[in-house]
């Protein structure tokens, strides 16, 4: 597992598998480990741009969840769990994704729910790359959604979908599965939770099969145990004794665990109160206890009592067995409330009791705060409070934490405002804490009120997660607490007394730029006998409300509305609500459940809506702490596509006129479509030889064996492309279009650029022939100046035979271009002879360029090769076999990494507009740096 800053890539040699984790910054390991031909396993988000994976040559990114969506159910990397969605970490965690568009042989296997963006890939050894970093992969390359955080609660399923990468990266293709860990003896106490969990080897997919022996009988299939782990949800004493075992299964065999025993021991502690609140509920409370407790005592309204003159009218044990819900009188706030239980057993063979008059205090409150998003950009807070969107109450998204604390690594670019109240626990002086990434400011009210709101925290740079009392990123410290913040406006100074039970508004305000973030508030209260360690809970939601919400029940208060559309594509339901948050929602298509659909709107995305979901019938179920609510049913209408696709653009020929470029009109199935057969050019009756449809399943890129015609009129005839219904292109369609051949240098000119080289000098000339518009001739030069101004050593032009480079357009037979061989070390340059950028404040320079030795003879390279500029003091090239420099006198200056194997030809360009300086390779940005200036150039 690679890690660390002092990783080698000699330390890939002999190796199986190389695991490249998250846990350091990517620069560390940056691309070490691009070329090996060891298998990689990458969770590192920021690194799947330096493996090539990514077409657009950018890093890829991160995102909060806790499902996956399976699309490739037939990969190995699907380790047979079918397609669909798939609950793999029990806790919200962040997932890791290489983003689109990935390189077109890269295969995904698992996207986000609700999106494109891919989380596990697959990508063969030998498939084609981003030429950018590296050409193809030298071995098998699998990525996979895992972040530092997600192991930790990672499900059965996330571990085996987590063993098949493994397992197909580092495998042989045709492994029989084998047991690689077996499952082990387990003491269980009666009414609790037992798993018993496999670890297999051997190439994925596999299947699993648990089975049951009771005292030393024969095994017997546990039904529905198909995981590599069982859990048995509440063992009882009769399970004492049990054996269990699994049969795992692949392609090529099968294997079958060693026996592990479950040891069931009887139930002696008694039950005991976890938590009481009421969840924003006027008229009950909900008990949570340490264990299930037993339906004749927990439904006994006379165990439980309530001060203050509440009264318990009923009590209802909830479907986890260990909630109760008291329906009372009302509730109001500003009270400390007490509940107290007495009679109350729990499920175990011979019950245990709740010791008599046990009790537990709770608060009127909603049990969370309102979370609202803001997506503005800037990273200020002043971006944030005069957005529009702030200021016209248009928040991008609204949630209901139930712990003072935003996601960590959520977004960049946003931000985010808390409103709610804190009701304190009991009379007495308050200390609170906020930490954020970046800025942010904490105001608490001297009541309810918000008007009545000060300022009495804030954070001034950025800290990491939960750092109440240290800072990452150097903030002021004293600032971060309110009893030290130096400009802290609440009306006692420093000192914060607050009264019990009684509510006061709170809000933060954090705005976030880019990189890591987070936001949270903790506090300080009278009963805590020191500060918050870094690291302790933010303030939870059993002293927190939302700001302007009416409590209550569930209600519905906009309906999901029945909808039209037209084969194939894309629907929204979304219902209204109002009630006590926070809300859970369950969306069901004709009475079943929806797996993954748990959000206030439901989306069947592009281009999923097909005919046979004509007449779906779609409600959703909202619920709160104490409440539920059943939407009414809305109607999908799909109407059917009946029309084949038909041949949209012809968008590009290549130089060779071999390689066409062509869109239709609608998404078409990838089989008829990739058919080379389908696709016939005329004049001289073409057959396509390769067809290749792109991610957007709109876009072909056809291959034909010999060249098309320049200059008249081509027909491409289609036949037996379907689109995704199944309809047919009609017979003879046809597509005509005349191209011409590109001349690189006349659309060069035409852009009129200060300065064009060709070098077109036969050997022994001593000229660099400007066509550019400014100034005269360059000439070829040798080793550095002996003062500013003086130019090199004459040079020679070594021109070579064309084309250079072959494949691209006006690049034909007849051109040529320069050699700089580096011999001897010396620095071989063109020097302009002309001050291109005096007084200029943007530029742009650009070259074609293919190193011969780069990369096999890295010594002999030489430094300094190929340097475009020095009469005005900027250079552009090679100043090193690894490096491209742009350097200017007063904008700075960039160096960015060059990785392409030798003798391959590509474009360099750099672009400076006054802010910074940015290289693109072959159009794609590898490097930003600079400063900025309003004069690149200077006098000499």
């Amino acid at each position: 597992m690679i890690t660390g800053a002092d990783s080698d890539v000699s330390q890939a040699a002999g190796q199986d598998l190389i695991v490249i984790s998250s846990t350091l910054g990517s620069g560390t390991i940056a691309d070490k480990f691009t070329a090996t031909a060891v298998p990689v396993l990458l969770w590192e988000a920021s690194l799947a741009d330096e493996f090539g994976y990514n077409a657009n040559n950018v890093n890829g990114t991160t995102f909060g969840g806790t499902q996956i969506n399976i699309v490739n159910p037939s990969h190995p990397l699907a380790a047979g769990l079918g397609a669909g969605i798939k609950t793999v970490v029990t806790t919200a965690s962040t997932f890791s994704t290489p983003d689109n568009p990935l390189v077109a042989g890269a295969v995904v296997v698992a996207t986000e729910v609700g999106g494109t963006r891919p989380v596990i890939v697959a990508i063969e050894k030998g498939t084609p790359l981003n030429p950018v970093r590296i050409a193809a992969a030298p071995a098998r390359r699998a990525v996979f959604y895992f972040q530092d955080d997600t192991a930790r609660f990672s499900t059965d399923d996330g571990w085996t979908l987590f063993d098949s990468a493994v397992n197909w990266a580092a495998g042989p293709t045709n492994a029989v599965v084998a047991i690689a860990q077996n499952p082990t003896n387990l003491t269980a106490i009666e009414n609790l939770s037992a798993s018993f969990a496999v670890i297999v080897k051997g190439a994925p997919p596999w299947t699993f099969q648990w089975q049951r022996s009771a005292a030393g009988g024969s095994f017997t299939n546990v039904p529905g145990a198909t995981s590599r782990a069982l859990t048995i949800s509440s063992v009882k004493l009769s399970d004492s004794g049990a054996s269990f075992r699994v049969l795992a299964t692949n392609a090529f065999g099968n294997a079958t665990s060693s026996a592990a025993t479950l040891t069931v021991t009887a139930d002696t502690t008694k039950p005991t109160i976890a938590n009481a609140l009421t969840g924003g509920n006027p008229n009950g409370v909900v008990v949570v206890f340490s264990e299930a407790v037993s339906i004749s005592t927990g439904t006994n309204k006379s165990n439980f009592t309530i001060n203050n003159g509440v009264v318990v009218n009923s009590a209802t044990v909830l479907a986890d067995g260990r909630t109760v819900l008291l329906a009372t009188t009302p509730i109001a706030p500003g009270s400390v409330y007490i509940v107290t239980v007495s009679g109350v057993q729990d499920t175990a063979a011979t019950p245990n009791t709740i010791l008599p008059n046990s009790t537990f205090s709770f608060l009127q409150v909603g049990g969370v705060i309102e979370r609202r998003a803001f997506y503005v950009a800037g990273g200020t807070l002043p971006s944030i409070t005069n957005s529009a969107k702030f200021m016209n109450n248009q928040p991008d998204e609204v949630t209901y934490p139930t712990l003072f604390e935003g996601p960590v690594n959520y977004l960049d670019n946003y931000g985010t405002q808390f409103r709610g109240y804190v009701i304190p626990p009991t009379n007495g002086d308050y200390v609170f804490f906020i930490c954020s990434d970046d800025n942010s400011v904490l105001f608490l009210s001297t009541d309810e009120n918000p008007a009545n709101k000060h300022l009495i925290a804030a954070e001034t740079v950025w800290s990491n997660t939960r750092q109440w009392n240290t800072s990452g990123g150097a903030s002021d410290l004293t600032a971060k607490r309110s009893d030290q913040y130096g400009l802290s406006t609440w009306p006692t100074g420093n000192q914060i007394t607050l009264m019990g039970g009684k509510r006061y508004y709170i809000e933060a305000i954090h705005a976030e730029g880019g990189g890591g973030d987070n936001i949270a508030v903790t506090w300080r209260t009278p009963l805590d006998a020191a500060d918050p360690n870094d690291g302790d809970s933010p303030i939870t939601g059993k002293y927190l409300s939302p700001f302007a919400v009416a409590a209550g029940p569930v209600a519905i208060t906009n309906q999901p509305t029945s909808q039209t559309v037209t084969e194939p594509g894309t629907v929204t339901f979304t219902v209204g609500v109002s009630g006590s948050p926070a809300f859970t929602y369950q969306w069901l298509r004709n009475g079943t459940p929806v797996a993954g659909a748990t959000g206030q709107s439901y989306t069947i995305p592009f281009p999923s809506v097909r005919a046979a979901d004509n007449g779906a019938r779609f409600t959703v179920q909202v619920a709160n702490a104490f409440s539920s609510a059943t939407s009414s049913e809305a109607t999908l209408t799909v109407i059917p596509d009946t029309t084949g696709p038909r041949p949209f653009q012809v968008t590009s020929v290549d130089a060779t006129f071999k390689v066409i470029a062509l869109s239709f009109n609608e998404l078409v199935d990838q089989a008829s479509a990739q058919t080379a057969a389908n696709y016939v050019f005329s004049p001289g009756n073409i057959v396509a030889t390769n067809v290749t449809l792109d991610a957007t399943a709109t876009n072909v890129t056809i291959t034909t064996g010999g060249p098309l015609t320049v200059g008249v009129t081509n027909t491409l005839t289609l036949t037996g492309v379907k689109d995704l219904a199944g309809n047919t292109t009609v017979s003879g369609t046809t597509i005509q279009f005349v191209f011409n051949r590109v001349t690189y240098a006349a659309n060069i000119l035409f852009d009129a650029p200060l300065g064009y080289y060709r070098f077109e000098e036969p050997a022994g000339a001593t000229v660099a022939t400007n066509s550019g518009t400014t100034g005269g001739n360059g000439a070829y030069s040798v080793g550095d100046e002996s003062a500013p101004g003086a130019g090199g050593s004459p040079g020679a032009a070594t021109a070579d035979p064309g084309p250079r480079p072959p494949t691209f357009a006006g690049f034909d037979t007849n051109n040529h271009a320069m050699t700089f061989t580096g011999s001897g070390g010396g620095q071989e340059w063109v020097d302009t002879k002309n001050q291109f950028l005096q007084s200029l404040g943007a530029f742009s320079l650009e070259y074609w360029v293919k190193p011969a030795n780069r990369v096999a003879d890295p010594g002999s390279f030489g430094t300094r090769i190929g340097l475009v500029g020095q009469n005005d003091a900027i250079e552009y090239g090679f100043i090193d076999a690894n490096t491209i420099q742009i350097w200017t006198p007063n904008g700075g200056s960039l160096n960015t990494t060059y990785t392409f194997p030798d003798n391959e030809w590509h474009h360099v360009a750099t672009i400076a507009d006054g802010t910074n300086l940015r290289t693109y390779y072959d159009g794609a940005l590898a490097g930003t740096g600079g400063s900025a200036t309003a004069n690149y150039g200077t006098t000499i």
